[in-house]
């Protein structure tokens, strides 16, 4: 196999191009064997990514949050009225 200098897509060395979203081929001067596609979904349709647990317990939390101050400021308006 040659060299060519360039960093091959998806690769962690500086300045890769993202990974592809197909196989690579022949065409694209590999010479490793050809595997099967990834699994996709059908074309129009979007698969949902995979629910975040950490993410989903920091908006609850903020939500949480942003419920409690608006509690706390509106007694203290109602307070100074």
């Amino acid at each position: 196999m040659r060299e060519t200098g360039f960093p091959a897509p998806g690769s962690a060395a500086p300045g890769a191009p993202p990974a592809l979203h197909r196989p690579v081929t022949e065409a694209d001067g590999s010479t490793a064997p050809v595997t099967a596609a990834p699994a996709t979904a059908p074309a129009g349709e979007v698969s949902a990514p995979a629910p975040n647990p950490m993410r989903l317990a920091v908006v609850l939390g903020s939500v949480a949050l942003g419920l409690e101050l608006s509690r706390f400021f509106r007694v203290r308006r109602s307070d100074a009225s």
